[in-house]
């Protein structure tokens, strides 16, 4: 029988947790993608959604990857950093719009609010005639199996960040 690791462990919770949403109509799951590299091996799971009550132009990605490292440390317990066991975890908040000049300032206030302890950027892309602001949180820390209460809240306190982004 296939003994699943942390990361598939995480995938599945944070997923079904997604999804569950989806379900009661909540929120709208717009993209999923499931990734192995096997040429480094690693994993890379990302899940893309909008609560339904904001405009559809702004949207959350959650990112879950492992690297190598991660995997091998749980595949081989005698491994000496056993205590790389779990996988980084990433937040995007992603705005669509036609004008450079209506681009959101006020939305990387809003995300720097969720704390000190990560990392965030902002990128802005346009392909032909559409901006798209994206801010990224990433979790400066390897998150773990003992964490799975936790990033259920992280679900949620992503879904209520789309609403307060949302009244921008």
């Amino acid at each position: 029988m296939f003994d699943p690791i942390a990361f598939d462990n995480m995938k599945v919770v944070l997923e079904g947790h997604i999804y569950d949403f989806d379900l009661t109509g909540e929120m709208k799951i717009i993209d999923r993608n499931d990734w192995m590299n096997l040429a480094k091996f690693s994993r890379r799971y990302d899940i893309s959604f909008t609560d339904t009550t904001v405009a559809n132009t702004l949207s959350a990605k959650i990112t879950l990857q492992a690297n190598l490292q991660q995997i091998t440390a749980e595949l081989q317990p005698t491994h000496p950093f056993t205590n790389e066991i779990g996988a980084h975890l990433s937040i995007s908040f992603i705005l669509q719009k036609q004008e450079k000049n209506k681009l959101e300032s006020a939305y990387e206030q809003v995300v720097k609010q969720w704390g000190n302890r990560r990392t965030i950027q902002q990128r802005l892309i346009k392909v032909e005639n559409e901006w798209t602001q994206e801010i990224v949180v990433n979790f400066d820390r390897l998150i773990t199996e003992d964490q799975l209460e936790d990033l259920l809240d992280l679900i949620d306190y992503t879904q209520q960040t789309l609403i307060v982004l949302d009244q921008y």
